[in-house]
């Protein structure tokens, strides 16, 4: 008998071709978002996911469907499984973008913790499509590799940046990197917000234009830089790309990747 939340593999008719894991604590459920240790390779497949059981105190060992916050070793996630299809479908932790506004993984919502206070997430398709690839985005990485200096601001003080994480298609802004705050909730629009690393996120559409060390964004006269009055100008600009020669891959390298709970 299934119990708990349940690591699994269900081919298009519906039958179990792997079980990965039952009744997983919140190790589990970290190695399987990872990729790591027993459940290396899941996720590789599209017919891999979580499904949930219930816990000890339900004595049906139904599966669910719908929203379901789950108690794993005293902390609560908050997960997704598919109402709808065939013995194939129904239960299946979603994989993608919901509804414009959340992002799940293997059925779990993705949402920044207290100290991070937001996250960036990639994820290349909504809960409906299949094969969509999500990941949580490594930001240390992101400041690291991917900065550069823009010069002093009127206070004296370098600011660093990084670009737009997005391109520009047909004339318009494309992006499959977001930032999702506390709740989960996948930011539209915010200026200058202040991450768990003292780094600012600028968001135009959804669209993370620049993620910077400082949120001054003005020079002076004993501190003249051109090229920041630039920067505050476009970053709220729908059609420009804030470019400081380290462009962040359309599709995020290993490096970048820092999934996990």
């Amino acid at each position: 008998m299934l119990t708990g939340l349940c690591a699994l593999t269900v081919d298009k008719d519906g039958n179990i071709v792997k079980l990965w894991d039952r009744d997983m604590d919140s190790d589990s459920l970290d190695d399987a978002l990872k990729g790591e240790g027993d459940f290396k390779d899941f996720g590789k497949s599209s017919f891999d996911t979580l499904y949930y059981f219930g816990n000890n105190e339900d004595s049906d060992g139904a599966l669910k469907t719908g929203n379901v916050t789950i108690n794993l070793d005293g902390d609560s996630y908050q997960f997704q499984f598919s109402k709808t299809g065939g013995a194939e479908g129904k239960g299946r932790g979603v994989n993608g973008i919901d509804d414009g506004k959340y992002i799940y993984k293997f059925g779990q919502k993705i949402k920044a913790g207290s100290d991070d206070k937001y996250i960036v997430v990639y994820a290349d398709g909504d809960t409906g499509s299949t094969g969509v690839n999500v990941h949580k985005i490594d930001t240390a990485t992101l400041r690291s590799d991917y900065s550069a200096s823009i010069g002093q601001n009127k206070d004296g003080d370098s600011v660093n940046y990084v670009g737009t994480l997005g391109e520009l298609a047909s004339g318009k802004l494309t992006s499959n990197y977001y930032l999702v705050n506390t709740s989960g909730a996948i930011v539209k629009n915010k200026t200058a917000a202040k991450d768990g690393n003292d780094w600012y996120f600028y968001v135009d559409e959804k669209v993370i234009k620049m993620y910077t060390n400082n949120n001054t964004l003005n020079d002076s006269k004993d501190y003249p830089n051109a090229n920041l009055t630039a920067l505050k100008k476009n970053w709220d600009n729908t059609k420009y790309v804030v470019n400081n020669g380290k462009t962040v891959p359309t599709t995020p390298n290993d490096d970048l990747i820092d999934d996990g709970i």
